[in-house]
This record gives structure tokens, sequence and C-alpha cells, in this order.
């Protein structure tokens, strides 16, 4: 690999490290640990109470909740008594009435809703996704994920049979497969599987190998063991939930990152006036779409324009509120104007300067600007593909 490879490698990393700190991670991962503390019964009563209404679940339901159980807590003494004590309580919450039952329901959302608020954040989205599309992906995760889980656990494990090798990467491929689609179903914005993929196998290589340094910690460091006694199952427990969620939200974090692996030593040294090239740069592409008569989607106009995904959104809705672009269907964007109607004067305005906002020194100095940036979009749009 050359030198400036691994320089630009060097500097994503940094950025992602940054990035990270920068979207309080640490402290975000620490709010879901106390939600995940009060949902995770709820959750798994749901799934309970689901098996008991329709037995035919019930199979795939106790697969799963052994799977999980066995497979994502350390193995490490004092683990044990988590799984089993999770398991009395969620037996207990399955024979709550329907009441009971609502307020289950509610508090395994408000896990789902600290999900949904920590990586739109991280995914830098300002739009939010509509209500009803909440309740039906919710509900579906609630109600048919489980379900679909433990069936295909339980089919997995009917056709490997008892193949060791097999077996021992079955719970590796799950992570990553429930880590890729959280990191593209969660954010409301559209993320490319091959990210998701990339961001969700290095959270579960990171995850395993978190789980076997925290069972090795256990085992040669019992030090909760040895302060709480029998109540060092709830401490671990949270360590435990606070390190997973760091893993996961690492993950997202190089998800969201990855579309501008190449214009990260932009975002290191932006000068002034670098939202004025951001603009021009983006409705240069949107121009040439215009003339090729096609929508392009988010991603492809900022991997175009070299622009990261959030700043891209940004400015085009910017442009949106002086009616140059417009949002189509699937994350797409066109221009709603002709490009010879579109002044770089008036983007100058928009981005840099605007008179009327200003006193009657600068006002006297945009006469001059105005003048000079008389030329259309079009025009600059057909300058760049010149050159």
């Amino acid at each position: 690999m050359k030198l400036s490879a691994w320089r630009g490698a060097a500097e994503f990393v940094m950025a992602v490290t940054r990035r990270f700190y920068e979207d309080r991670a640490a402290q975000a991962a620490g709010s879901l640990t106390y939600t995940t503390l009060l949902s995770v019964v709820p959750l798994l009563a749901v799934a309970l109470s689901l098996s008991t209404a329709f037995p035919v679940f019930d199979e795939a339901i106790n697969t799963l909740q052994l799977f999980l159980f066995e497979n994502f807590l350390p193995d490490a003494d004092g683990v044990d008594a988590i799984s089993d004590r999770i398991l009395s309580f969620t037996e207990q919450a399955g024979r709550l009435t329907a009441i009971g039952l609502a307020f289950l329901v509610v508090t395994a959302v408000m896990l789902m809703l600290t999900i949904d608020d920590t990586l739109n954040r991280i995914f830098r989205v300002r739009r939010r996704r509509p209500l009803a599309h909440k309740i039906i992906v919710y509900w579906s995760v609630l109600t048919l994920w489980p379900v679909l889980i433990g069936a295909s656990l339980s089919l997995t494990t009917y056709l490997i049979g008892n193949a060791s090798m097999l077996l021992r990467l079955v719970p590796f491929a799950f992570t990553w497969a429930a880590l890729t689609l959280l990191y593209i179903l969660v954010p409301y914005r559209h993320v490319e599987v091959l990210h998701a993929a990339a961001g969700g196998l290095l959270a579960g290589a990171a995850f395993e190998v978190a789980k076997r340094a925290f069972a090795l910690y256990l085992t040669n460091f019992p030090t909760y063991t040895m302060i709480y006694g029998a109540f060092a199952a709830l401490p671990i427990f949270l360590l435990w939930m606070y390190v997973s969620w760091l893993v996961v939200l690492a993950g997202a974090v190089l998800t969201a990152m990855l579309p501008g692996y190449r214009v990260i030593s932009h975002e290191r040294n932006r000068a002034p006036g670098r939202e004025l090239n951001e603009a021009l740069d983006i409705l240069s592409v949107l121009s040439r779409a215009q003339d090729g008569g096609y929508v392009l989607p988010l991603t492809r106009i900022a991997a175009q324009a070299e622009v990261m995904p959030d700043r891209c959104e940004t400015v085009l809705e910017r442009c949106a509120e002086q009616g140059w672009v417009a949002k189509a269907e699937k994350d797409g964007w066109v221009l709603a104007r002709d490009a010879d109607t579109i002044r770089l004067a008036d983007i100058y305005r928009a981005f840099v300067l605007d008179p009327d906002l200003t006193g009657e020194r600068l006002a006297e100095h945009w006469k001059h600007i105005d003048a000079s940036l008389g030329a259309s979009l079009r025009q600059l749009s057909a300058k760049e593909t010149a050159t």
C-alpha cells in the first residue's frame, strides 16, 4: 500500500475518533444502558406473551432466548445469574393483564425511541421518520422479528447438525447481520449496504473480542464479586451493556463516516468560504443530471461533489428553501428550475452575503459582487465539464 493510502487511512481513523467524541457516544451509550436495563424484561415479556397467545411460535421464542443468553453475555462466573433472573422476571411479566402488558410495550418502545434518536443524530439526520412509519416499524420489531429470528436459528441448527466449527460461526453471523440491518433501517436516510456491512462487520468483531476480554477480566479479577457479593450480577450486567452499546455506536459512527472516506482531508482543513464551494459543486452535479434527464440520490450527489452526506443534505435543504431544488422519491433530488435561471450571484447571496441583512457599506460592496457574478449555473457546469 502506498504511503498516501496509509496516510489517508490514518486520517480517516482519526476523523472517526473525533466524530465519536463530538457525538458524545460515550454519554449516549450510558443513556442506552439505563434504558436497556428498564426495557430488556418488557421486550422479552412481549415476545413471551406472543408465544403464549400463539403456541406455534413457542419453540422459536425459546430458541431465541437461549441463543441470546448463551452467545451475547460473557461466559464467566456471576453472569449466569443474570440470565436466570431475567428469565424469571420475564415469566412473571408474561402473566400480566392486557393493561399491564400495554405498559410493558410502552417501556419497550422507549428503548427503540432512544436508539432511533441516537443513531439519527450520529448519521446527522435532520428530518424525522413519520409517526405512522415508526409505529409500523416498532410493532414489527416487537412481534415479527423475534419469531423470524428464532425460527431461522432453529432451522440453521437443524441444517448444520453437530458441525462444531459452523456452530461457532452462527453467533457472529447473526451479530453481523443484526448490526448491518440496524445501521440500514434505523437512520432516516439511505445507507449503502456495503457501508453498513463494513460497519457491522467491524462492530461484530469488536463485540466478540470485548465479550472474551470481559469474561477474562471477570475470571481473573473478580473485583465486583468481592465488593458486591450476591448483588454483583447487577453492576456486571450494567457494565457489559455499556461496553456493548459503545461497540454498537462505534460501528454506527464508522458507517456514517464511510461515504466521506475520500474527502476527510477537506473536512479537516475546511477553509473559509468552503460552504459556497460545496453549494456550487452540488448544484453543478444536479445541473448535469438535469441535462441528462435523471434523478440523483443524496449519496451519489455527495460522492460526485466530494462532500459529506450530512453537509450535502444541509446545502440541498437550503437550496430547496430558495426554490432551486426539489426532493424526489426515494431520497432523490432534482433541480426545480432551469439552470440558466440560477445566477452565481444568487448562490453567493444565499451562502455568503445577503445585502438585505447588512449595513450600507456592505450593501454598496454587493453591487460590485453582483456585477462580477453574473454567470448562470449552467455556464459554470459547462466550464467544469470542459475542464
